[in-house]
């Protein structure tokens, strides 16, 4: 005769067998969100060294705990490394930094694994060591230059020159451009001279008022304006927002046109002074 189980057996079997199934709460809001797997100058962490680092991000409403999880640099060893901890919570809209520098001592948000900046993988894998919560494949990776979403928890990928590890993503911007001649009048011809004052790779614009973007014409050397005419330029940088856009307006009068008003300025001159003397 088999002897009879007891309730609480038969409810852990099933817990043991049961396949692991991120909690629906979250499901989606935790990611990957931003690495470096070339530190040099970044960052230290708390004992002083520059090391590789991977920050997590929640971008849900609830709180998440990672304890339990598995982060890995292979996805065919999905358990490379443990999240050893009771608790580790990540509350919403924060992040959450862990160092990549194969130097477990240093404690639970140490890695047993480094970052290769010739590029390879990052994983994050649930409590049950199979189900793949988030996951990146890069390749070669620049010193001080991070990879991560932008906005914060996106699918779009971005080179970022400004770090912002345990911070909210920032690509920056590219810088201004000043337009050697402002807004004014002419009658034959005008030069134009476009200047970025910073961050920027190169400037675009435009001569129809149209907003420059990355495929208007590039700017080489000063611009002949020969007619009336709208410029808007910008300046536009690899891995930051566009620069903001300035313009200027220029008009074209014609040689009759100027000795007009030249005339009526001149006879509204004489106007005033007879207006003064009576």
């Amino acid at each position: 005769m088999i002897p009879s189980r007891p309730l609480w057996w038969h409810a852990v079997l099933f817990a043991c067998a049961a396949p692991f199934i991120l909690p629906a709460s979250y499901a989606g809001d935790l990611v990957i969100n931003e690495f470096m797997a070339d530190n040099a100058t970044t960052v230290s962490d708390p004992q002083g060294d520059e090391d590789d680092w991977i920050e997590l991000y929640n971008s849900g409403s609830t709180d998440i705990d990672v304890a339990g999880m598995y982060l890995t640099d292979n996805l065919g060893n999905p358990t490379q490394h443990l999240i050893d901890t009771d608790s580790l919570i990540i509350g919403p809209g924060d992040h959450l930094l862990f160092w990549a520098d194969n130097d477990t001592v240093d404690g639970p948000m140490h890695l047993n694994f480094k970052l290769g900046a010739s590029g390879e993988q990052i994983g994050l894998y649930g409590t049950d060591g199979t189900t793949l919560i988030d996951s990146i494949v890069f390749g070669q990776q620049l010193p001080d230059i991070s990879y991560g979403r932008y906005p914060d928890g996106s699918n779009d990928w971005r080179s970022m020159n400004i770090p912002t590890p345990g911070d909210v993503n920032n690509i920056g911007a590219a810088g201004s451009v000043d337009v050697s001649e402002p807004s004014r009048t002419f009658t034959t011809s005008l030069s134009v001279t476009l200047t970025a004052t910073n961050n920027a790779d190169g400037i675009r614009y435009t001569l129809d008022g149209s907003v420059p973007t990355g495929s208007s014409s590039a700017y080489g050397s000063a611009l002949t304006i020969t007619n009336s005419t709208i410029l808007r330029a910008r300046a536009f940088k690899s891995g930051m927002e566009d620069g903001p856009v300035v313009s200027a307006h220029y008009i074209q009068l014609a040689d009759d046109a100027i000795r007009t008003l030249e005339s009526n300025a001149f006879k509204d001159w004489v106007t005033q002074k007879k207006d003064w003397r009576t």
